[in-house]
């Protein structure tokens, strides 16, 4: 255990897994076990701590096990947010130091997605960069400055058209000049 550190159940999966506010999850095991000096069996609990997968952003996820034997995989920034800072399902959770590792209750930040993009300048200039040049997907850019990736998209667009570039992300203006 860690100091400070306090566990929570995990809604919808009946006492077996719980949460801690650091974002580690452990589950509880039951099971019959032989008593060393007489036959009989009795029901004995194990606490084992889940090993976290991390997709191809850094985020970290946990599979877990209903009792009627599906399972089911959990984002760990989600769970602790909804366990100790009463989240819903759309609320925006972002990370206050940058770092996706870091699930610590202190650490998490939650916001609600803008349905309408209203960026300065520089944001659309990243945006046209990141994705025309990085090939970064709109959802990656939309969930960095809270928008829905649909509305960032079609936003960008019609900045690029107000500012003169073409489809590819280079402005058609710089292409006119060089055939001269």
């Amino acid at each position: 255990m860690i100091f400070g550190e306090q566990w929570e159940h995990i809604p919808g999966f009946q006492n077996r897994y719980f949460i801690s506010n650091h974002g580690r999850v452990f589950v509880t095991k039951r099971y019959k076990a032989n008593d060393r000096f007489h036959e009989t069996r009795k029901w004995q609990y194990q606490k084992k701590l889940l090993a976290t997968q991390y997709d191809d952003y850094g985020l970290s996820w946990v599979c877990l096990t209903k009792e009627d034997g599906k399972r089911t995989t959990k984002s760990i920034p989600r769970l602790v947010a909804a366990v100790f800072m009463g989240a819903k399902e759309t609320d925006k959770i972002t990370f206050r130091d940058g770092d996706p590792y870091n699930c610590r209750v202190d650490n998490l930040h939650l916001s609600s997605m803008h349905p309408k993009a209203t960026l300065s300048e520089w944001q659309y200039q990243f945006c046209v960069e990141q994705h025309f040049e990085h090939g970064i997907p709109w959802k990656v850019l939309g969930a960095r400055f809270l928008i829905l990736p649909d509305n960032l998209r079609k936003a960008v667009d019609a900045w690029r058209k107000r500012r003169g570039y073409d489809r590819s992300g280079s402005k058609q203006a710089e292409e006119e000049n060089s055939d001269d």
